[in-house]
């Protein structure tokens, strides 16, 4: 049993070899038990954990005591410079593999030790700058028994590249060309440099060379897109298709309708991205040519949306091909951001944009993914089914710097229109029903709630009488339409005898 050491012994015990007295001591400390050696010349005073837990904790000082100067290197480096279930790669003036203590074993790869650009570490530690690290995981390697490849796989590295440019730009992959090239040519790293020139080249599309992840292989597209975004698209048509979704006709047949239709779909459409005014105030400006008292870019917000579904042509128009998608996605959102300059009104994103923890489509793949995505809608017949992925795809690459909401819910419901079905309206007491089935097919890929939230509100939609707009308002105010989410629920209003049909089992809410 440990007796009581006559001083406190440190976790980490450096003894020279050279000094004799010192090293007597530590013999004798562990023969109390109260020392334990880690290797020659390492000791700890720590008796409670296990030998790895304190080198793991402890590993820089142990790796600059043992071997001074050395540097975290290759598949370690590009993991951040910690063990790695167990092991860990330093560059040396020498190479050797050394089991420090069960579980923690130290490969040394006798190589260049530390260079102008790489990082100091504590303890006479340094580690691979950026550039050389993938340079050195360009390196020809493979796993052996009981030890792992000293580089990482190649989906590794694209995927790190492909990560790290979204964060700091196209301009940084060229930026770790320059830097990788001038490393390789003061060490004679041609072969590796090579190897980094050609994919990265092939990533932007200005070389040839075998990628092997679906994401690297986007990016090397003319345009590149998105691979993960294309993907969700694949998986929201392929559900699509799989089910039957409800064909609720469009009631709308009288002028009057059409009308008081058109404002109340505008009215909600931009009440749930903030756009808040009384209903008889915006029919004041939007209906009876009453200029705002105030707020009239807010106010343009709405009658631009009501523009665009009072046009028919404009309304009901679906885009022929993919460049007259984008044209037509361009038209209706300068007829939205008319009043906004700081919207670039027209124009595709140069920055990318987020909301919440979603981080969508990065600007240079905004035409690839739309064009992607715009191909896939031609695999449905269905118009509900049309219209939800089509509602789906604007959102989801949120290709303006604002807007993209309200256009994403228009080119829906111009898919419905085109067919003479009913057009969808979220009121404003449905609006957390309605973000948390975006958030739902957005982060959790949940293409089933997503669509129990559109089949709901075109239920909901297809009730509503806009014949004449005093019963209208009524019919929305016993529906609690006007309500804060977090004050009341939706009511249905009553079926319309004439067009009441089933909504399909999986749908329902």
């Amino acid at each position: 049993m440990p007796t009581k050491p006559d001083k406190a012994y440190p976790e980490i015990w450096v003894v020279p070899a050279s000094n004799e007295a010192l090293a007597q001591e530590a013999s004798r400390a562990v023969a109390r038990g109260q020392a334990r050696r880690i290797v020659p010349g390492l000791y700890t005073g720590n008796l409670t954990e296990s030998l790895a837990e304190v080198v793991r904790r402890n590993i820089y000082e142990v790796l600059g005591t043992l071997y001074p100067g050395c540097v975290l290197s290759h598949r370690t480096a590009f993991k951040g410079g910690g063990v790695e279930n167990g092991h860990i790669f330093a560059t040396y003036k020498y190479g050797r593999n050394i089991v420090l203590t069960t579980g923690i074993t130290v490969h040394l790869l006798k190589g260049p030790l530390a260079q102008t650009e790489d990082v100091p570490f504590p303890h006479e530690v340094w580690m691979s700058s950026e550039a050389r690290m993938f340079l050195e995981n360009m390196q020809v390697s493979r796993a052996r028994k009981g030890m792992p490849a000293k580089t990482v796989t190649q989906e590794d590295i694209e995927a790190r590249l492909i990560r790290t440019m979204d964060t700091r730009g196209e301009a940084w992959l060229n930026e770790l060309r320059d830097a990788a090239a001038g490393i390789a040519a003061r060490l004679g790293w041609d072969a590796e440099n090579q190897r980094l020139y050609k994919l990265i080249g092939a990533m932007l599309g200005t070389q040839k060379a075998k990628l092997v992840t679906l994401a690297a292989r986007a990016r090397g597209s003319k345009p590149p897109y998105d691979a993960d975004r294309v993907e969700a698209f694949d998986r929201l048509a392929t559900y699509l298709r799989a089910n039957a979704w409800p064909r609720h006709p469009d009631t709308l047949s009288s002028p009057s309708a059409v009308i008081n239709g058109a404002f109340f779909e505008a009215y909600f459409s931009n009440f749930i991205e903030g756009t808040e005014f009384e209903v008889a105030e915006a029919k004041a400006f939007v209906l009876d040519g009453i200029q705002p008292k105030s707020r009239p870019v807010d106010a343009h917000d709405i009658i631009g949306t009501y523009q665009i579904i009072i046009d028919r042509k404009m309304r009901d128009r679906l885009s022929t091909d993919v460049d007259d998608f984008m044209s037509l996605l361009k038209q209706r959102h300068e007829i939205l951001m008319k009043q906004r300059p700081e919207n670039k009104p027209g124009a595709f994103k140069e920055e990318a944009n987020v909301a919440g923890n979603t981080r969508f489509v990065m600007p240079d793949q905004v035409r690839g993914t739309l064009a992607q995505g715009f191909q896939r809608l031609a695999s449905l017949a269905d118009p509900f089914a049309r219209a939800a992925y089509m509602m789906f795809l604007v959102t989801e690459v949120h290709p303006f710097v604002d807007g993209n909401g309200r256009l994403a819910r228009l080119f829906m419901n111009a898919e419905l229109s085109a067919a003479g079905l009913a057009r969808i309206i979220v009121p404003i007491v449905y609006r957390d029903d309605y973000l948390s089935g975006m958030r739902a097919i957005t982060r959790n890929r949940d293409d089933a709630a997503y669509l129990r939230m559109v089949v709901r509100t075109q239920d909901f939609s297809r009730r509503l009488s806009f014949d004449d707009y005093d019963a209208s308002l009524r019919q929305l105010e016993a529906a609690n339409a006007f309500e804060k989410p977090d004050a009341a629920k939706l009511v249905l209003p009553p079926e319309p005898a004439a067009t009441a049909m089933a909504v399909p089992d999986q749908m329902k809410p």
